[in-house]
């Protein structure tokens, strides 16, 4: 599993990044989090935790079942914890709040690695093809569009 986890640097804030990430998975998958804030980064051994609590989410249950498994395909990075649903007032939809936490380790910036394309959310770890492209699994299609997604790679670290 630690292969998997990015590393930053120890100066490094990781909020922006985290909020990113969830906030396109919530946009590619049509759930609406209205309200979002990143708490303290925690330390549980050499790994780091970042709670991101969503405070108000709106989406019909497709939608946030897509959203889930989309975050679950990031690997062992993220992980939904005290998710409440509740009807919504908009008939066929839901509301509610979770917390979202996001692992990745510290290092310093001589002695990380280069970044990993395998490490994140753009490749779910799956290996580029010959013309450099790699399938975004996680990127479900809306019903009935039955239309491969993929993204491009650079290279190592884009």
């Amino acid at each position: 599993m630690r292969e998997l986890m990015p590393i930053f640097p120890y100066e490094k804030d990781v909020d922006t990044h985290w909020l990113n990430l969830m906030d396109s998975t919530a946009t590619r998958n049509g759930f609406a989090i209205s309200r979002r804030q990143a708490n303290k980064e925690q330390e549980v051994g050499d790994v780091y935790e970042l709670p991101i609590e969503c405070k108000d989410w709106e989406a019909p249950l497709e939608s946030l079942v897509r959203f889930l498994y989309d975050l679950h395909q990031q690997g062992a990075m993220l992980d939904v914890r005290q998710l409440f649903i509740r009807p919504s007032t908009k008939p066929g939809y839901l509301k509610g709040t979770f917390t979202l936490y996001c692992a990745y380790m510290r290092g310093d910036a001589e002695s990380l690695p280069p970044p990993s394309v395998s490490a994140g959310a753009e490749t779910n770890g799956l290996p580029p093809t010959a013309d450099g492209t790699v399938t975004n699994s996680a990127a479900i299609p809306p019903p009935g569009t039955g239309t491969a997604v993929t993204n491009p790679v650079a290279g190592e670290g884009s």
